[in-house]
This record gives structure tokens, C-alpha cells and sequence, in this order.
């Protein structure tokens, strides 16, 4: 599987994957926001074909009480947003889906995707709407590389931009 000094090069990178969670974690709450460092399992990478791969090993997240979450996985970090169906429905997402990288799947089958890439707002909201989803979820991604300050703020924005204070 790993040759050489491949296994070494994967345990640093996960290991400053893990470093910039708690840094972020403790930055947020230096902030005095209500969060917690988890290990979550069980989530899933979708691939360029559309296909789920199950996530057997955990990942940190950072869950931010009555806002969302931040996420990183092994290729980007995630903000994840749960919305009612009505709350998703009223906003207005279209600068949103233009300007990131984007997911909106069911609350309960994380597997129901509502939005691809290039569909416009009108069909995702008709599409939310004849759903039986009563929560949303929404993941904006950013690459890794950003200061956490930086990655604070854009999920703050974000969840402000939702209707979370």
C-alpha cells in the first residue's frame, strides 16, 4: 500500500489536518463560541463520478453549538450547515451556488443530493421543496492553505449569511 517513506509523509500530512482543528477549535472559542473538538466517522467522499465513498476513519470536526460545523476532510475543509426545509427554501442561495463549491443534501440521507453544480436556485428549491427532507444540510468547501482567522471569519459569514448568529 505505502512504500518507502509514503506512510511517513500521510501520518504528517493527517497530523497538520488534526493541529489545525484544535488550533481553530481553540481560536473559536477564544471567541466565545460554544464548540467542541470531535472525531466523527462514518462520513462519506464523493468522488469526481458522483460516486460515495464511506469514511471507515475519523475526522476532525469542530461542532459550533447552534450554528454549524467545520469539517476537515482529507482533501478540504467543510462547513456544514443544518436548515429546515422552509429556511432553505426562503433564502435567496444563487450567488452562493455561483460563487463555491457547494453541497445540499438530505438532513436524514446524506445521499439525497438536491444541488449539482450548474443547476440553478428555482430547481434546487422545487426540488427541496417536493422532497420529504424536513432538515437540509449545506457544505460550502475551501481549500486548505487559509489562516484560521480567515477560515473563522468565512464560516461565521457564512452561517450569518444563513440566518445563524
Amino acid at each position: 500500500m505505502f512504500k518507502g517513506g509514503e506512510i511517513i509523509k500521510f501520518h504528517q500530512y493527517l497530523n497538520k489536518i488534526y493541529e489545525q482543528a484544535r488550533e481553530l477549535t481553540e481560536l473559536l472559542q477564544e471567541e466565545d463560541l460554544n464548540c467542541r473538538f470531535l472525531k466523527s466517522s462514518h462520513n462519506y467522499l464523493q468522488d469526481s463520478e458522483g460516486q460515495y465513498h464511506l469514511q471507515h476513519y475519523p475526522i476532525p470536526v469542530i461542532e459550533i453549538v447552534q450554528i454549524g460545523d467545520i469539517g476537515f476532510n482529507l482533501y478540504k475543509i467543510f462547513f456544514e450547515f443544518p436548515l429546515s426545509q422552509a429556511q432553505v427554501i426562503n433564502l435567496d442561495l444563487t450567488h452562493l451556488l455561483e460563487e463555491n463549491e457547494v453541497e445540499i443534501y438530505g438532513g436524514k440521507d446524506c445521499t439525497i443530493d438536491f444541488y449539482r453544480r450548474g443547476d440553478s436556485w428555482e430547481n434546487v428549491k422545487n426540488e427541496i421543496a417536493r422532497s420529504s427532507e424536513e432538515v437540509v444540510m449545506l457544505s460550502i468547501y475551501i481549500d486548505y492553505g487559509f489562516p484560521n482567522q480567515f477560515i473563522m471569519k468565512r464560516f461565521l459569514d457564512a452561517g450569518k449569511f444563513l440566518g445563524f448568529k
